[in-house]
């Protein structure tokens, strides 16, 4: 069971990161849109 948490701990770190890395980009890249789409989700 400690090996399931650590996957599943290891996934939500690498979803953040990306999460960060996704709001990031956008920022940088103003011309391509301000709608940022995220697993079918629209912000």
């Amino acid at each position: 069971m400690r090996t399931l948490r650590l996957v599943v701990a290891a996934v939500v770190v690498a979803a953040v990161s990306a999460l960060g890395a996704n709001a990031a980009q956008a920022e940088a890249a103003p011309s391509r849109g301000t709608v940022i789409q995220l697993d079918g989700w629209q912000w």
